[in-house]
């Protein structure tokens, strides 16, 4: 209903929850409160790239990693975390791919491993409950 108003109408409903997941199937936009401060918002779509699946690698090196499945794979959607692992965002329901790249091109593979980070564990990260990878 609120959906439908808000597009039929041209509504805008400003709801305050801490069931986030129920948020994340009418909301567009997200503004993070703690303690009376805004701490951010995002776009429905900026929110659901920090919580979107992935597959956080670690190799021996990372620069021969990403070469390798730049050319073998044709990756593209990938970041460095601060823990030098790679985070893909493809093949991640195909990782057995990904680690026969590796592993052919000589990499030291230590691990592979799908994540995916709920609304709420983001914003327990937001609010310094758990640490950011």
């Amino acid at each position: 209903m609120i959906k439908d108003i808000n597009e039929k109408e041209k509504v805008t409903f400003i709801i305050s929850s801490h069931i986030l997941s129920e948020l994340d199937l009418v909301a567009t936009k997200f503004g993070f409160i703690e303690q009376g401060a805004l701490l951010e918002e995002l776009t429905y779509d900026e929110l659901h790239e920090h919580t979107s699946k992935s597959l956080v690698i670690k190799v021996d090196d990372v620069d021969k990693a990403i070469r390798l499945l730049e050319s073998k794979l044709d990756v593209k959607n990938y970041s460095i975390n601060k823990n030098n692992e790679i985070v893909l965002k493809d093949y991640i329901e195909e990782p057995y791919k990904v680690s026969k790249v590796l592993i052919n091109g000589e990499l030291k593979l230590y691990t592979i491993k799908k994540q995916e980070t709920t609304l709420e564990e983001y914003f327990l990260r937001l609010v310094g409950g758990e640490q950011n990878d």
